[in-house]
């Protein structure tokens, strides 16, 4: 920092300052090529969960089993808690929701008692310790108020993403854990890691979100936030924390090129893979928030709003004058549960097509000087998964049928050589929404 003493005679000495770090270059508009290799680089990540252990169980509020669990994530160990459903039986199918807590202290298990409402009570619940972060059972275990510190250096938001995930491939691995209907809560960080894991996972079905961050880059007054404090220092907000930890201070200690340390802060913004996200999709925050500023949420919005999405497939709740919490008066959570709750109900399989053989020959019907009546034999063969109970399809030419048929069999069937294109429907006959189309070329 450059100081400049002024005299201003028989008055005082003035003391002025200006900022001399410049970090736009850092905190520009990612480019949609960092964008492709930020998604291509999480395509790589293995969120299995290895070596998956049971530590102890215990029960809370009188009827739910818990377990405190471990798995690996590159080789080190994590902890979490896992609630199981009431009255849990491994040959009935539940939905699953993973709860990511806030803060850098770590979490306490029994904070999975919040979950006892009515319609709560069919979930199994996963409740993950990030990286470095302590686990502490509380009353639950016997002995009681056991610590487990899961192993690791903390990566705020990126690596508690992978954490969590693992973790939700833990429980999908215990017996009645619905793949199909699986939801992610969290505030604040744990906020910031639920959008994250909705970007990164599209087993995830629903999130609620609380007061989240989701611009590292270019969220408005952070480039000038970062700069005041690399010339003047003074306090960060945890958000602004984590710009600076991950991004800026390794970056300026040539720790992380240019690049590099760009792609560290996408990492952490979600807003820029908001066409990943689920829909539905929750998010509530209030609007005198001092810690994560309300304008995360409502720049996600906007995003969402040009891409013309509007409730209720993407729904967004300011909560005026509210600040880093949202207390029941406000009905944020009875609104969040209702939203999550949806996944208590059952998902119907999904019914898809395939075309496994199709092929054309043209017939001249032994006129061949006489084009008008030459005709194109079509072979098929189509196959579904969840298809309607008929367990048959039907064939249209530009919407006009030509034939119903079974699944698996190689059948045929007929189109005029007109020179067209037409397009050909392959549809369920049960569910019209279950269709594939193909489009042959000119049929001269």
């Amino acid at each position: 920092m450059i100081k400049y003493l002024l005299l201003i005679p028989s008055i005082f000495w003035v003391i002025l300052s200006y900022s001399q770090t410049d970090l736009s270059n850092l905190h520009a508009s990612p480019t949609q090529a960092e964008i492709d290799a930020v998604k291509a680089e999480w395509s790589t990540r293995d969120h299995t969960a290895y070596n998956w252990t049971v530590h102890d169980s215990g029960i809370i509020n009188g009827v739910f089993t818990v377990e405190i669990v471990s798995h690996e994530v590159n080789g080190e160990k994590h902890y979490a808690a896992v609630r199981y459903p009431e009255n849990y039986d491994p040959t009935e199918s539940y939905p699953v929701l993973i709860s990511n807590h806030g803060g850098a202290s770590g979490v306490n298990a029994v904070s999975l008692g919040q979950f006892q409402g009515s319609c709560y009570r069919s979930f199994f619940v996963g409740l993950p310790s990030f990286r470095s972060q302590e686990l502490r059972t509380g009353p639950i275990t016997t002995p009681p108020d056991q610590i487990f510190t899961s192993e690791g250096t903390e990566n705020e938001m990126d690596g508690d993403t992978d954490d969590a995930l693992a973790l939700l491939s833990g429980i999908l691995n215990i017996p009645g854990a619905d793949a199909e209907r699986v939801g992610v809560l969290g505030g604040s960080r744990g906020g910031g890691v639920s959008h994250l894991m909705a970007c990164k996972d599209d087993r995830i079905k629903r999130a609620s979100i609380f007061y989240g961050a989701t611009d590292h880059m270019t969220l408005p007054g952070l480039q000038e936030k970062m700069e005041d404090y690399v010339d003047n220092g003074g306090g960060l907000k945890p958000p602004e924390a984590a710009t600076y930890t991950y991004g800026v201070a390794p970056y300026l200690d040539g720790t992380l090129t240019l690049a590099e340390a760009r792609l560290e802060l996408l990492r952490r913004s979600s807003i820029y893979f908001f066409d990943e996200m689920p829909l539905p999709y929750l998010v509530q925050h209030g609007s005198d928030d001092p810690v994560v500023t309300v304008n995360h949420s409502q720049l996600l919005e906007d995003e969402f709003t040009a891409a013309g999405i509007s409730a209720p497939d993407f729904t967004y709740i300011e909560h005026a004058g509210e600040l880093h919490s949202l207390p029941p008066s406000t009905g944020a959570t009875t609104l969040q549960q209702n939203y999550l709750c949806e996944l208590n109900n059952p998902v119907a399989p999904t019914c898809t097509l395939t075309i496994n053989e199709i092929s054309n020959v043209c017939n001249d019907n032994f006129t061949p000087s006489d084009p008008s009546d030459d005709i194109y034999n079509f072979t098929v063969n189509i196959s579904a998964d969840n298809p309607g109970i008929s367990n048959l399809f039907t064939v249209s030419s530009e919407g006009v049928l030509l034939g119903t048929y079974n699944y698996g069999l190689t059948v045929q069937f007929i189109i005029p050589a007109d020179g067209t294109s037409p397009t050909l429907t392959f549809a369920d006959i049960d569910d019209s929404a279950c269709n594939i189309e193909y489009i042959p070329g000119n049929l001269d």
